[in-house]
């Protein structure tokens, strides 16, 4: 199950752990929003009083993505020594990056509109 890599004289651990939770915490957040969209549709005008709880749904989807780009800078530091293909970190990594600047052009848009996040 577990190898030793002959060159870093260690027992590898699971291939890619950090990269994969990345992954799969972009997955979730991504299936969250959707359906906080769907039910802030299907609400109507009733969405209106909870507005505290997609301020915190929001807060939540922003600390799941930068636990997310973390984990895939650490996954990628992990890759790059090992004589592996670096497939899922790689890609985790620039997901996740993707991410990370739509975060940051949401929040230049709305400092813009608004003149507050």
């Amino acid at each position: 199950m577990f190898e030793t890599d002959p060159r870093l004289g260690r027992t590898l651990t699971s291939k890619y752990g950090p990269a994969k939770a990345s992954l799969i915490l972009i997955l979730v957040q991504q299936l969250g929003g959707l359906t906080v969209i769907a039910i802030g549709l299907a609400a109507g005008p009733q969405v209106l009083q909870y507005l505290w709880l997609f301020s915190i749904l929001s807060l939540l989807g922003f600390l799941m993505t930068i636990a997310a780009f973390v984990l895939a800078i650490v996954g990628t530091v992990i890759a790059v020594p090992r004589p592996t293909r670096k497939r899922e970190a790689v890609f985790a990594l620039v997901l996740t990056s993707l991410a990370v600047l739509w975060l940051i052009a949401r929040a230049a848009a709305s400092i813009a509109t608004y003149g507050a996040i």
